[in-house]
């Protein structure tokens, strides 16, 4: 089967984006053919030039796309800039774009790691059922919220930072058109987090869960599996089992240092396996990094920090009742009445 990955990029992230492609070509050696394609939304030449060393040093094959093309089309659309972005809107484009030969697409983000073979997800993906269209991580949201994005229990809420597509299926499925039909009908200045409203509410029958260890998010690593479920008030029927949660450590594949305890680039961080990320920098940029940003603190992500670094209990708590209020609250457009 042919397999392509593709990341997306500006050029003030793309030291993250080059540290992440460094660790999927490190770690999977083994697949002979990993086709790798960056869609650049203003990368400069120098940092182009970069990233296609870092191919070259493992003989891989890279392309670097101009998205602009992209982003006039999403403009002529009526898209705008999400958190000063347009990657929200070229993401579901991404499947129209690449060759169509390919079987499987995966989708990266730039702050990620890839730690071990990505064999097993292609293969899943490849092997999808045609109701089926793509494999992404489950996100912290319970049944309750759920609700409010017009899902059942049992259907699955998500982070759309990885994403592995069964390309035949989503383009069956009109996918990409779906979604940006969804984004153009709704303000998107209401969302915070619009990406994951639009993929657990348009493609809500037609993902696949990965497993806890598949997709993994470091900042839950300190946190035991009970501890887990009880501060987000989780079902283990509609998320991971305890077993499965601690099981994860030391088996993750793709890991994904969402902003939860800040990112490893930044100064104050507390995300754990920070290390490991700083070590994939210097690998991929042969220098050490120059942490001169520090994490964004606000009243309550100082709460937040102060008590994950010195209470957990404590952050625990704060956790678990935050999301019990979360239901009562139009967080996000969640209860904005879209079936």
């Amino acid at each position: 089967m042919n397999t392509a990955v593709v990341y997306i990029s500006s050029d003030s992230y793309v030291k993250q984006t080059g540290t992440s492609i460094y660790s999927l070509f490190e770690n999977n050696r083994h697949i002979k053919r990993l086709d790798t394609y960056v869609i650049s939304t203003g990368i400069t030449q120098k940092n182009k030039k970069k990233l296609r060393s870092v191919a070259a040093e493992f003989q891989r094959k890279m392309e670097i796309l101009d998205g602009q093309d992209l982003i006039a089309e999403i403009c002529s659309r009526g898209g705008v800039k999400y958190f000063g972005s347009y990657v929200l809107w070229i993401r579901p484009m991404v499947p129209e774009v690449i060759p169509s030969f390919y079987d499987v697409l995966i989708m990266i983000d730039g702050d990620t790691l890839v730690l071990d073979e990505i064999s097993k997800l292609i293969n899943k993906t490849y092997h999808m059922s045609e109701e089926k269209v793509v494999l992404m991580a489950r996100n912290s949201d319970n049944d309750r919220i759920r609700k409010k994005y017009g899902l059942r229990p049992e259907d699955i809420s998500v982070n759309p930072g990885v994403m592995c597509i069964n390309m035949k299926n989503w383009k069956k499925h009109r996918c990409t058109e779906r979604l940006l039909s969804f984004m153009e009908h709704h303000d998107i200045t209401k969302y915070k987090t619009l990406d994951e409203v639009a993929y657990s509410k348009v493609l809500k029958k037609e993902i696949c869960a990965a497993d806890f260890n598949e997709i993994y998010y470091p900042c839950y690593r300190d946190l035991t599996g009970r501890q887990l479920l009880f501060m987000y008030h989780l079902n283990p029927e509609h998320y991971y089992s305890i077993q499965e949660i601690e099981n994860a450590k030391g088996h993750e594949v793709i890991l994904h240092y969402v902003n939860l305890l800040g990112h490893p680039w930044e100064k104050g961080c507390l995300c754990p396996l920070s290390g490991l990320w700083e070590k994939y920098y210097k690998r991929a940029w042969k220098r050490e990094i120059n942490k001169v940003n520090p994490v964004k603190k606000g009243a309550c992500r100082k709460v937040i920090l102060v008590s994950y670094k010195n209470f957990r209990w404590l952050y625990v708590f704060i956790y678990r009742v935050w999301y019990g209020l979360v239901p009562y609250f139009n967080i996000d457009g969640r209860n904005d009445g879209i079936k």
